[in-house]
């Protein structure tokens, strides 16, 4: 009855943790360097011309979470000749900190928050002067997507989790693993061969390894501003 069980484990492994391996956050620092990228060029963006209050508001739509917009839109959106512009500045309240992306740049997670970070050594010539410190953007789900919720400036190193790397791979194996082993044990199974009572197993054996292959297939003292 080897064979039985086997089947039966692996039906449970997937239906029940199947999902094990989406579990983990699947907007990684690569995606949220990205992000930020985008977000950072559409600031700039917005800053070149005149538009009007929704042309802005759907610029920043797809990068900032809605409360971190209407801070945005308050502090940097002025009214122009015709229509509305921002203003450019090296300071802006809200703006995307100038990240080295090659370079240190951390990503970590504190409670539902993901964070995206880098440190600054401080700076004492030129026009602007300033202190060591690290400059942080936050991203938290909203909508179905991750999107930048904060933006932070502070002397410590924001508290965060190193996050582990995807594996929904992993999980697939696994279960692809235990079907094969599963599938030896119904060929060296001679009983089963003859058995017709038992005959609903291999086909509901096949039928299941056939659904986890289609569905395992890849698809791809501080200043704060926000939430």
């Amino acid at each position: 009855m080897k064979f039985i069980s086997s089947t039966f484990a692996a039906l449970i492994l997937f239906f029940g943790f199947g999902h094990a391996g989406f579990a983990q956050s699947s907007f990684d620092q690569e995606e949220a360097a990205d992000l930020t990228k985008e977000a950072a060029q559409t600031q700039l963006t917005l800053t070149e011309n005149e538009r009007s209050l929704e042309e802005i508001e759907k610029a920043l739509e797809p990068y900032f979470t809605d409360k971190f917009i209407e801070g945005y839109m308050k502090e940097n959106v002025h009214k122009g000749e015709e229509k509305y512009i921002v203003y450019g500045s090296d300071f802006t309240p809200y703006g995307i900190p100038f990240f080295n992306y090659e370079d240190n740049l951390q990503f970590g997670s504190e409670n539902k928050k993901l964070k995206l970070y880098q440190f600054f050594p401080g700076e004492e010539e030129g026009p602007v002067s300033y202190d060591d410190h690290f400059e942080t953007v936050e991203f938290i789900e909203e909508d179905g997507s991750y999107k930048i919720s904060s933006i932070q400036f502070s002397e410590e190193e924001p508290k965060a989790e190193a996050i582990e790397e995807k594996k929904e791979d992993d999980s697939a194996i696994n279960v692809s693993m235990l079907f094969s082993n599963t599938l030896t044990d119904l060929k060296e199974a001679e009983p089963f061969q003859e058995n017709q009572e038992l005959s609903f197993l291999r086909t509901s054996y096949f039928e299941a390894k056939n659904f986890l292959t289609d569905y395992y297939q890849p698809q791809t003292g501080f200043a704060y501003y926000g939430e």
